[in-house]
Formats: C-alpha cells, sequence, structure tokens
C-alpha cells in the first residue's frame, strides 16, 4: 500500500474531526497548515505529526487581516485528506494575520503599488482569469477576502458572488485562457481531407496549450490538448 492510501485508510477509519477553537490564526509565508486549524488528537502522535504541518491553502500577500469561513477551512483541508470527515458545527470566521513574507506592510508609497479589480461579473467558485480583471491603484482592502486558492488544480477562485469593480489587491488572475470542469468544449480532429468536429464534457479545470481530459457523447474517456479559442484537438 502506497503512503498515500495508507493516510486515505486512517482518515477514513478515524472518525468525524473538529476545527479548533481559536479565533485568530497568523500564517508563516501565506501558507496556512492543517494543525493550525484542524483538532488532529484523533490520530496517533506519528501520523498526527506529518498531517499537522501539510499545507492546506496559500494566500496572496496581503498588509491587513482578512476573514476566512468554517467552510472554507473545512474544503480546503478535505481536499488536502479527501476522507477527512467534520462534524457539522456552527459556521464562523477565522481572522488571519500574515507573517514573513506574506506580510506586505512594509511598503512605503501604497499608491504606487499595482493591484488589480474586476471587470466583470464573477460567479461564486468560478475561476479568476486575468481578462477579467484590469490594473488599479491599491486602496485598504475589506478584511473579507474575495478569492481562494484551489490548490489541487493550481488556480485562484471566486469566494463569492463578486461585481465588476470588485478590489482584489495585489492579485492577477490565471494568464492563459480556462475554462472550468463540466465545460462542454468542441472536439477537433483532422485526418488527410476528414475533419472530425464532436462535443465533448472537460473532466477537470482546462488550460489553454495543456493536456485535458475529457468525455465524448458516447461516454469515451481521452486527453487532448485544450485551445484558447474553445475546442480541443
Amino acid at each position: 500500500m502506497s503512503v498515500a492510501s495508507s493516510f486515505i485508510a486512517i482518515f477514513a477509519s478515524s472518525g468525524f474531526f473538529t476545527l479548533l477553537p481559536a479565533d485568530h490564526i497568523d500564517v508563516e509565508n501565506g501558507k496556512l497548515r492543517m494543525g493550525q486549524v484542524v483538532d488532529l488528537s484523533p490520530l496517533s502522535d506519528r501520523i498526527r505529526s506529518k498531517v499537522a504541518t501539510k499545507v492546506i491553502a496559500e494566500f496572496p500577500h496581503s498588509d491587513r487581516q482578512i476573514k476566512v469561513s468554517s467552510l472554507s477551512v473545512e474544503r480546503w483541508a478535505r481536499a488536502a485528506m479527501p476522507k477527512m470527515k467534520f462534524h457539522s458545527g456552527e459556521v464562523r470566521d477565522f481572522s488571519v494575520g500574515f507573517v514573513g513574507d506574506a506580510r506586505a506592510g512594509k511598503m512605503t508609497d501604497q499608491q504606487n503599488q499595482i493591484c488589480f479589480k474586476t471587470i466583470a461579473e464573477i460567479s461564486q467558485h468560478e475561476i479568476i482569469e486575468q481578462g477579467q480583471l484590469a490594473a488599479t491603484h491599491c486602496q485598504r482592502a475589506s478584511t473579507n477576502f474575495p478569492v481562494y486558492f484551489d490548490r489541487k488544480n493550481k488556480l485562484i477562485r471566486a469566494s463569492s458572488n463578486l461585481p465588476s469593480g470588485t478590489f482584489l489587491g495585489r492579485l492577477r488572475g490565471h494568464p492563459s485562457k480556462v475554462t472550468d470542469k463540466g465545460s462542454e468544449l468542441l472536439f477537433h480532429a483532422k485526418a488527410a481531407l476528414v475533419h472530425i468536429t464532436r462535443k465533448v464534457e472537460a473532466l477537470q479545470p482546462a488550460i489553454a496549450g495543456k493536456r485535458v481530459f475529457v468525455r465524448s457523447q458516447d461516454d469515451k474517456i481521452f486527453s487532448t490538448i485544450y485551445q484558447s479559442e474553445g475546442g480541443t484537438q
């Protein structure tokens, strides 16, 4: 059994976990670790020491504290450990402060820094692309963080519905064209003089120029390259 499979088996048999009662967390270099937010007491000392250091979220620079929901924290923990189960508790917010390189409070002229705002409406959990943003002067941001990092797919997503003009701070969207899991794409194949076009479904977030697994209408699964105009080949 692999190390990953062993961890999955351990979490599947460890019952339910709870979040720690702390209201404030200081993250070093923008990295939130499992042991800072999850009560790992159901695990053995050996397993606990390994799991506690696992990074479950990474935050971009901020010069202020931000707030994250306990629901978001549980989702990040489950993404890192898929068999981790949580007791349903009261939804609450954690305040997150930054120490180390992620603390951006030493800038002397913040108005000259380049920050970004949305120029289109972005739905909750939607991937944020660079084409949806415009540069703007930095300003004092809200303590409610408008985005989160999808660690599994290495993408930035909206924490809630974001209207056009929402200030995001020093944050860039994904530079390439991206479409999400479940999107309908057109698959193009050419052999000699024959050109075939068929509809397929993306089985994972698709990034322009990268391979992606898709499913055809006859339930065949294969990998292909996603093109920026919304098709594959």
